[in-house]
């Protein structure tokens, strides 16, 4: 569908880079690290689902980009 709209990529006016990491997004003290930032959104790439305990730890939006259900 992209392709079908656009013949080029569009600009892009920011790069973004993670600023934080992790392997377990059930670790207490991601939660607090991450609260500390108190961010507009938090982006989740590559995980495939966010355990409930995280999400609910935030009243921000979520943007979790997983990859599916294999």
């Amino acid at each position: 569908v992209y392709v079908l709209f656009f013949d080029h990529d569009p600009p892009v006016a920011k790069q973004y880079a993670p600023i934080q990491m992790t392997l377990n997004w059930q670790d207490p003290g991601l939660i607090q690290q991450v609260q500390a930032l108190q961010p507009t959104w938090l982006i989740a790439n590559g995980c495939s689902l966010l355990p409930k305990a995280f999400v609910s730890a935030f009243p921000q939006k979520i943007l979790n980009m997983h990859p599916g259900i294999n």
